[in-house]
């Protein structure tokens, strides 16, 4: 979908550009990708804007899909329709289309990440400001309540608009705190639950001190 395209490239042009002078990650520029064409395995992160007018996977892509989420890929899944509600994922006309898309593909039971999830707190502690509100815009597999990582992650929040608007033309709040939650999912994606330890702190320098 080339309108949806470009702007997922003018937004994660931004958001790296909100990495490279924020953190020490030095990401290249915005590649588009198709799957079952190129190749994923050099991508530790995805960012996939779900389109009506989007092709279907091929199985060819479907199996390079499956193989990128099983050897520690993740994709940041956006169905940009915004109208998810605590606890449920809506059945939008998005949705339906992800659905479609993934039939192929094998993906964990997704449930909404709880705001003690790690991926709030990578880098920013976004838990600690009340201009987004994280119930229901954030889903992730089931699995990574623990320890795992989650290889997808799903939000319906259209990221990429927010992060590629300049000038002004999305309020200073929302564009701050959607940069910021770019960055925790990048963190994320490069680090995993590296941050989760934080909360074994204590324990371990006891036993440093003994």
């Amino acid at each position: 979908d080339s309108v949806s395209d470009q702007a997922s490239e003018r937004g994660l042009a931004n958001l790296s550009q909100a990495l490279r002078a924020r953190t020490a990650v030095e990401p290249g520029n915005a590649v588009g990708l198709t799957p079952g064409q190129d190749p994923l395995v050099f991508y530790p992160f995805i960012y996939w804007p779900i389109s009506q007018s989007q092709a279907d996977i091929s199985e060819a892509g479907a199996a390079a899909l499956q193989s990128y989420l099983d050897h520690g890929g993740m994709i940041l899944l956006d169905t940009r329709d915004g109208i998810y509600q605590p606890g449920q994922i809506a059945a939008s006309a998005q949705i339906e289309r992800l659905r479609s898309l993934l039939k192929d593909i094998s993906v964990s039971p997704l449930v909404a990440a709880p705001e003690t999830h790690v991926v709030f707190k990578s880098f920013y502690l976004l838990n600690l400001f009340p201009q987004i509100s994280h119930s229901g815009d954030i889903w992730i597999e089931d699995r990574a309540l623990d320890e795992e990582v989650s290889s997808i992650i799903l939000t319906g929040h259209d990221w990429a608009r927010i992060w590629a608007a300049t000038n002004g033309a999305t309020p200073y709040d929302e564009q701050e705190m959607a940069t910021r939650f770019g960055v925790n999912i990048v963190m994320y994606a490069l680090t995993g639950n590296y941050k989760a330890d934080q909360i074994h702190m204590s324990a371990i320098l006891e036993r440093l001190g003994k």
